[in-house]
């Protein structure tokens, strides 16, 4: 009878939240923030299907100009009895302000308390990645969310957070010590050594892992390919009107390779975006689209190095290309407006709009992406290389020797950054500091582009 009882509330949640759904696409907000609530009393950690859904409808409201909570809002939603009541009072507030950190926080810690924990890994990770892209994010913020990812037991973000307050607090002891022990509970994670895990425990979460491995290659087999088609048709033909289900059932039909069902999938998902304006669909679709150019172009390649001389679709392939560049800088423009805060679609615009030499366009895109962690090497290599496309090599060596001291790895970037280090010194007139760098470089990578002739060149002047 338990059994029942829980199937019949999801479902009642469900209807709230597809209800939702719908009234978000006219544009009524502030009502479909109060069904999705709704929804939560009844099925608190529902993840794809409600909270996940309800931040992209408040992202959408927020690009519309909806209002941040009132102070009588403020004061309506603070706190709650329950851990349930704590949660959808913080995810009220963050509904109608999604940049503010302090209302995410409060929402995951009442989410750890009420052991939402599916809602709770995925709003933790939206903090750290928040956090990540914030120049000096609060210590405050991530202290708190390192605890809550010890609670979760992910310990390679709490490493992460650790990382970060350090970099703050270099000389903090108490920091540096649990920096060593959350990186030993990690390690014990990942190995499974610790006294709690058995032989069934590991094979299980092996076979989880083959199993996202095998979802998210390139290269999925037909077999797979045909399973998620039936799963996700099934799942969109029984709610048809959830957000999750049309993307899942849009990205199966893509997958499948046919051309027929691509185009099927494509007009779908310009149609949903026509009816809400939710910019997740159109985006979706510039995915598959952008896919398919590349697939066409790998074609072609293959083509023109087989046939050689006999290749007889030279113009073909110029057209191809640039319909593709073209395409992707419209593409990540739009992902840059609708997505303000998300700096890897800055830093991909960056590198579309500097192989079109706009270099002046692509600078402050590269500034800004320079301050995600992930990515921050790389933009500043590329920031460089603008600089020295333009002729301000004294600009373009500053950037170089910063992005160095940012990337210690000795990996190719680590290569790169020093070779155009080097060019830079090179054209900049210093001709004897450019050598050393090459020769160390030479030292390292003898094979490594043209360094070897660079060397002799600049030995003999």
């Amino acid at each position: 009878m338990k059994d029942i009882d829980i199937e019949t509330s999801r479902d009642k949640a469900l209807v709230f939240f597809q209800r939702g759904e719908e009234v978000a696409s006219t544009d009524n907000f502030d009502y479909a923030i109060d069904l999705f609530l709704e929804g939560f009393t009844r099925e608190p950690d529902a993840l794809e299907s409600g909270h996940a859904v309800l931040r992209r409808i408040s992202l959408l409201r927020q690009s519309k100009g909806g209002k941040k909570p009132s102070i009588l809002d403020k004061i309506k939603h603070k706190g709650g009895k329950t851990p349930l009541d704590e949660m959808l009072n913080a995810e009220y507030l963050l509904a109608k302000d999604p940049d503010n950190l302090s209302y995410a926080m409060a929402m995951l810690c009442a989410c750890v308390a009420g052991g939402y924990r599916r809602t709770a890994q995925w709003l933790a990770r939206l903090v750290l990645s928040a956090c990540k892209a914030t120049e000096k994010p609060s210590i405050q913020i991530l202290e708190t969310l390192k605890d809550k990812f010890v609670d979760l037991e992910l310990f390679d973000q709490a490493v992460m957070c650790c990382s970060m307050i350090l970099q703050q607090k270099p000389e903090d002891m108490s920091c540096q010590t649990e920096l060593k022990n959350l990186s030993a509970s990690a390690t014990i994670q990942h190995g499974k050594y610790d006294k709690t895990g058995n032989f069934s425990e590991s094979v299980k979460d092996m076979e989880g892992q083959q199993k996202i491995s095998k979802k998210d290659s390139s290269n999925k087999d037909d077999d797979y390919r045909k399973a998620a088609l039936e799963e996700a048709t099934e799942k969109y033909k029984r709610m048809p009107d959830v957000y999750g289900h049309r993307v899942e059932y849009a990205q199966a039909l893509a997958d499948t390779n046919d051309p027929e069902m691509i185009e099927t999938a494509s007009k779908m998902l310009l149609d949903w975006y026509e009816q809400s304006e939710d910019f997740g669909y159109k985006k979706l679709h510039g995915e598959i689209i952008i896919r398919e150019m590349r697939n066409k172009l790998r074609v072609l390649k293959s083509e023109a190095m087989t046939l050689g001389k006999d290749f007889d679709k030279k113009e073909e392939f110029k057209l191809a290309v640039k319909q593709l560049a073209d395409f992707e800088v419209d593409f990540y423009e739009q992902c840059c407006k609708n997505y303000p805060t998300e700096l890897k679609y800055k830093y991909e615009l960056g590198v579309h709009l500097m192989h079109r030499k706009n270099f002046d366009e692509a600078i402050p895109l590269f500034q800004q992406a320079a301050k995600k962690p992930g990515i921050k090497s790389k933009a500043m290599n590329l920031l460089g290389m603008c600089f020295f496309n333009k002729g301000w090599y004294g600009d373009s060596i500053d950037v170089f020797e910063e992005a160095i001291k940012q990337h210690p790895n000795e990996d190719d970037l680590y290569k790169e950054l020093r070779y155009n280090l080097a060019r830079a010194c090179e054209f900049d007139g210093r001709k004897e500091r450019a050598l050393n760098i090459y020769r160390k470089l030479a030292q390292m990578d003898y094979a490594y582009r043209d360094v070897a002739a660079r060397v002799n060149k600049l030995r003999d002047v």
